[in-house]
């Protein structure tokens, strides 16, 4: 389950990922998924199997599966920044398509604020013909109010995915890029993209009328599936998870761009 180890520089950070390949014995695959994750927590659940396990469940069905760590989180280098890693997936999409010859389809898996930047990153990027968003903000309002805002950079240092202490030189310029990559006022203007936006109506972190503004916004093909008793980390949900299979198997394809 280990998959493929790769390391890219961007923006002066060493990121890490994995990337994996669907069996040999599959006859025909089908295309490239790219895993974004959301803010780490504060512990890590130590009955939580990882972004690995559904990698290899993704790369068991036929796609190219890949997963990575954003700056500032796991194994890489670097301070959490929301724009910081929109470049960072940008990143990695170039070195999906390089590796895999530029796949005919390529989706992005974005869980909480991995989906906000999985969302911001397909407004202009061709190659992106999927989009499965899990838990995620319409905006961040609920972290940009002065006194949220302290708390929630001092939050980010705490749990480490702010490592320097001169971090954020500007602090209202790192808030405003918050304000910036804010899924409900760019998802509109993502046209010939298949989306499924899942989200839990026991989330306790972003509330589920998130998922119904951005659904509502978001053009067509466009799909909305509320799991019932379902909380903030569908990753360890199977019935969310074997939706975002199922759907993946057979979404529409839009005929163009």
């Amino acid at each position: 389950m280990q998959g493929t180890e790769f390391k890219l520089q961007i923006d002066g950070n060493i990121l890490k990922g994995r990337i994996f390949f669907p069996s040999p014995t599959i006859k025909k695959t089908k295309g490239a998924v790219v895993l974004c994750h959301g803010i780490p927590g504060a512990k890590k659940n130590p009955g939580d199997p990882g972004y690995p396990h559904l990698a290899k469940t993704l790369s068991e069905a036929g796609y190219t599966s890949i997963i990575f760590n954003f700056r500032g989180a796991g194994e890489s280098a670097g301070n959490f920044d929301i724009m910081g890693w929109v470049n960072d997936l940008r990143g990695v999409l170039d070195y999906t398509s390089s590796v895999l010859h530029s796949p005919s389809r390529m989706g992005l898996f974005g869980f909480s604020a991995g989906g906000a930047v999985s969302v911001y990153v397909s407004i202009d990027d061709a190659r992106v013909t999927d989009l499965i968003l899990c838990g995620c903000p319409a905006n961040f309002d609920s972290i940009l109010s002065e006194t949220k805002s302290d708390e929630f950079l001092q939050h980010s240092r705490n749990i480490g995915i702010i490592k320097d202490t001169a971090f954020p030189p500007h602090q209202s310029k790192w808030l405003n890029n918050f304000r910036v990559v804010k899924p409900e006022k760019w998802i509109s203007q993502i046209k010939s993209v298949s989306k499924l936006i899942l989200h839990g109506d026991k989330d306790d972190i972003v509330p589920v009328e998130h998922a119904c503004r951005i659904y509502e916004k978001a053009r067509n093909p466009k799909e909305l599936l509320i799991i019932r008793e379902g909380g903030h980390q569908l990753r360890l949900n199977n019935q969310a998870m074997k939706a975002a299979l199922s759907w993946l198997e057979n979404r529409e394809i839009p005929t163009s761009r």
